[in-house]
């Protein structure tokens, strides 16, 4: 499992990712799931944060040898994730032998995915 925090969630900050997922991913590492948390520039644009995910995620398909992931998407993580499932199953190379995507699961928690309203 891959969970991807949204825009501002600092690299340095020592909250992520204890209490900005509410210890949600220690919760499930403690019972035996495979969890991981990258730290994505924190004001980069969908597309670039998208780009780290790519190579984050193929990363831990290297260590694990897991062929698939699952991956939550929070507020900007959301049209990451969207965008990284969808790179993922149309570049060859990126499928497991066995014709499944790589992405098992996309999960969006409160995303950015239909922009939002301005007031002036």
């Amino acid at each position: 499992m891959i969970f991807v925090h949204g825009f501002n969630a600092q690299p340095e900050a020592t909250w992520i990712p204890a209490q900005y997922w509410n210890n949600i991913p220690e919760a499930l590492a403690e019972i035996g799931a495979k969890v991981y948390v990258p730290k994505l520039a924190p004001w980069m644009p969908t597309n670039i944060r998208t780009q780290q995910l790519i190579e984050y995620t193929r990363c831990v398909q290297e260590k694990t040898g897991v062929s698939q992931v699952v991956v939550f998407g929070h507020s900007q993580g959301a049209p990451s994730v969207r965008q990284l499932s969808y790179w993922m199953k149309k570049h060859d190379g990126y499928n497991p032998p066995n014709g499944n995507t790589v992405i098992q699961s996309a999960i969006s928690i409160a995303g950015i995915n239909h922009g939002g309203n301005i007031i002036v």
